[in-house]
């Protein structure tokens, strides 16, 4: 889009360098202010439709970096579910473990 307005206005440029350039009768001049003017219009609908889409591509990336946040967020929650399941797991083998080392010390064997 840069490069199509970009374009126009040197379009536009040489209209104005003929219409001052030259002496040129009113039907001619009337139409070359006229593309002028066309020329004018095309440009700022240009500009409307890029600063529309730099507006849609703030919002895009606004949505993605929130989306990121959130998915990172979600991964740290489920890693410290896994590392709590991890430390619960443990804790129970050790339990297990203390038990049946009680049963023998104690009472000299397994039952």
């Amino acid at each position: 889009m840069e490069e199509e307005i970009q374009k126009t206005v040197d379009y536009l440029k040489s209209l104005e360098n003929e219409i001052f350039g030259k002496q040129i009768n009113g039907l001619y001049l009337n139409m070359l202010l006229e593309i002028k003017n066309s020329g004018e219009k095309y440009i700022e609908s240009l500009k409307d439709k890029l600063y529309e889409i730099s507006l849609m591509e703030e919002k895009v990336l606004k949505d993605y970096l929130e989306k990121r946040k959130e998915r990172k967020s979600l991964e740290k929650l489920k890693e410290r579910f896994k590392n709590k399941e991890y430390i619960e797991l443990q804790r129970k083998d050790i339990k297990n473990i203390d038990e049946i080392a009680e049963r023998k010390h104690f009472f000299g064997g397994e039952k």
